[in-house]
This record gives structure tokens, sequence and C-alpha cells, in this order.
């Protein structure tokens, strides 16, 4: 692996770790806990990426990687309540708490699938 990739793959990972919380940043219209960035599109969206730039298999599977990590460790808040649930972002809806929890926990099951079907 040249230096480049490496460092890519670093900054790949980094990202990937974050790139589900960026529904928190305030230029972009979500709510915390949406369902467009904690559901399957972003290690689904990994995947397509994959296939179409296999050149840069590492970094994007450090990335995918590190959006499974961020996915698992969303599925145990501290409490089910308030931010922690899946909001349905345009819909005025929140999804409950069980609810939630299979949403994310069918999402990290996606990311895993992706994950290792990319390795």
């Amino acid at each position: 692996m040249t230096a480049e990739l490496l460092a890519l793959s670093v900054l790949a990972t980094y990202a990937g770790y974050y790139l589900p919380d960026v529904d928190v940043a305030p230029i972009v219209p979500l709510r915390h806990r949406s369902a467009w960035t904690h559901g399957p599109f972003l290690p689904l969206g990994v995947l397509w990426l994959l296939a179409r730039y296999p050149d840069f298999r590492a970094p994007l599977v450090c990335a995918l990687a590190a959006i499974t990590v961020h996915l698992v460790a969303d599925i145990s808040p501290r409490k089910w309540r308030g931010s922690a649930l899946v909001n349905l972002f345009p819909l005025p809806w929140t999804l409950g708490p069980l609810a939630s929890l299979a949403y994310i926990a069918a999402s990290t099951l996606v990311a895993v699938w992706c994950l290792v079907g990319s390795l």
C-alpha cells in the first residue's frame, strides 16, 4: 500500500466514524439520529463506491468498518428517549424505543454484510 493510500485510509476511517453524525451539523436539515444517516444507506453507498472505484478499496473498506462501528455503538444508548430515537425527517415522526433499536440493529446488520462482502 502506498503512503497516499495509507493516509487516505486513516482519513476515511475518521470520516466514516463521524459520517453518521453529520445530521448534527447546523447546515444539514436533519435531526440527530436521522433514518437517513443511521440507516442502511451509508453502508450501501460505500459498497456501491467500492464496486465503482476498486482502486480505492482500502480507504473505502476502512470507512465502511468505521460506519459499522458507529452503528454498533449507537445500538446501546444510555436511554432510548430524545435524540437516541430515530427520526424520520422530513416527516414529523420519530420511531419509538423498540422500533429505533430494531432500525439501527437492522442497519448494523446491513453494514456488517457490506463489510464482510467487501473483504
